[in-house]
């Protein structure tokens, strides 16, 4: 499956395209753990380097990438970017796409709206279940730092 991690406020060409071979049959599931698994991330890079920051597509694709299973495919999804463009009122936590001449599906993931929807009590324990507890994870982590400089 191809998602695209983009965010609504940002340069719709900063999108970045990622991949996973998923089980079609739990489609609906995967997509909720990964909206988990951003929002956590959000949440973690919130607690090791600045409540402030927020990360971009394409610090979580290096991060899905290396901590995830996940495959970067920009380059070859690019070309397509503007067949995903919608007006900021019709974003949702993930919109579906059908892409090029053979209708590629493509589930875009809004990174604001991925980390707001992990909100509550619970993120805490969400974390714990979605995130790796390995040094190397956090040290990854604390290292998206170096990309805003």
């Amino acid at each position: 499956m191809i998602f695209k991690l983009d965010h609504s406020n940002d340069d719709p060409f900063n999108a970045v395209f990622i991949e996973k071979l998923i089980d079609p049959r739990n489609l609906g599931e995967e997509i909720l753990k990964l909206i988990e698994i951003i929002g956590c991330m959000q949440f973690r890079i919130e607690e090791l380097v600045d409540k402030d920051m927020f990360m971009n597509a394409e610090q979580a694709a290096f991060i899905l990438e290396k901590h995830f299973g996940f495959k970067n495919v920009t380059q070859e999804y690019f070309p397509f970017i503007e067949e995903t463009f919608l007006p900021e009122e019709e974003w949702d936590v993930f919109n579906e796409y059908a892409v090029g001449p053979t209708q590629v599906p493509i589930i875009q993931i809004d990174l604001y709206r991925a980390r707001e929807s992990c909100c509550g009590p619970d993120y805490a324990e969400l974390m714990s279940k979605r995130l790796p507890e390995a040094e190397e994870f956090d040290k990854d982590m604390c290292a998206l730092n170096a990309f805003y400089e």
